[in-house]
């Protein structure tokens, strides 16, 4: 079977790193087509891709370039505007988070999913913890931490990132670039149930957020990104009734205490590039209708309302659409 051909629509070097690179060597993935407003980042693209492409700098020509489905990276206040022009030319889409930034852009989102369904278009997102060794450990062993040590009470994860890059991400807050992360991770290993969400705190380089469910599992999401080095730290938590959980993914430790007792294990670090080529392998999977997406429509949109509704308000609150386990 053919290769899907495919276009990157925004050449930063994210979309290189993360997504051009890790599937060069995919035996489902073409990459034919990109568009930039710079043709210096396009040149840079195919340097080190090593490849001849089809390079745009208008949306329009590049989306009728011949590709079949696009990766959408341009800066996040466009994101919503570029997966709608996709769907509207009838490619499939894979779209950076978050998939919206205003509130009328998150109504709007369900629609733009409705349309991509009728015309048959997989829309996917980039949520690559699910594919992340440490966090693969936690979701196949949670069942057996579950019997040992009683029900989840409250789930965790903190991150500290070398200080942002880009001029335009000392301007805003950090919960709306990853406070999708944190949710999707959190429904990943403990499925659906309504909740309600508190804002204690953001800012360019630092944000807070706590929440509770109906189920009763309490949780709590923070991250900074003030360190000097380049460096990605990720601690993931869960206190269960008889016990407490903490994964340090870029270590690729775990370690359960318990009033009486300590266990450290040794498991898999993050591994960035094997987790982005899973996300891109899925859509390209997903097209083919080899398997289903690994993201759903409640999942594309729960996660970015998060972000935006809790980026405009202090207080939100979530009753999802389907409950999955």
């Amino acid at each position: 079977m053919d290769k899907i051909k495919y276009g990157i629509l925004g050449c930063g070097k994210h979309a290189l790193q993360s997504h051009a690179i890790p599937s060069r060597s995919s035996s489902l993935l073409e990459l034919h087509a990109i568009c930039d407003l710079s043709d210096e980042r396009m040149a840079e693209f195919e340097k080190t891709l090593g490849l001849e492409l089809s390079k745009h700098t208008n949306r329009d020509k590049f989306m009728r370039s011949g590709i079949e489905a696009v990766m959408i990276c341009t800066p996040d206040e466009y994101h919503f505007q570029d997966l709608r022009a996709a769907i509207g030319h009838r490619l499939h889409a894979f779209t950076e988070k978050p998939l919206a930034t205003t509130i009328d852009q998150v109504d709007a989102l369900k629609d733009e999913f409705d349309r991509a369904s009728k015309s048959g278009l997989v829309v996917s997102s980039c949520h690559p913890r699910r594919y992340d060794p440490p966090f693969q450990w936690m979701k196949d062993n949670l069942d057996e931490l579950t019997h040992t040590f009683g029900k989840p009470m409250e789930f965790g994860f903190d991150f500290s990132y070398h200080k942002p890059t880009k001029d335009w991400k000392h301007t805003r807050g950090l919960l709306l670039d990853h406070a999708n992360h944190e949710l999707d991770l959190m429904h990943h290993l403990f499925g659906y149930d309504p909740f309600g969400a508190i804002k204690m705190a953001d800012g360019p380089t630092m944000y807070h957020v706590i929440g509770s469910r109906d189920d009763g599992l309490t949780f709590k999401f923070s991250g900074t990104r003030s360190l000097e080095t380049h460096e990605y730290l990720e601690w993931a938590s869960i206190r269960f009734e008889r016990g407490e959980l903490t994964v340090d993914a870029h270590q690729g430790t775990a370690t359960i205490k318990t009033p009486d007792s300590r266990i450290d294990l040794k498991i898999q670090p993050t591994d960035y590039e094997a987790r982005g080529r899973a996300t891109m392998e899925n859509f390209a999977k997903a097209i083919r209708k080899e398997e289903a997406c690994y993201l759903t429509h409640e999942d594309l949109y729960a996660n970015t309302a998060m972000s935006v509704m809790l980026t405009e308000n202090r207080i939100w609150e979530y009753k999802p659409t389907i409950v999955r386990i």
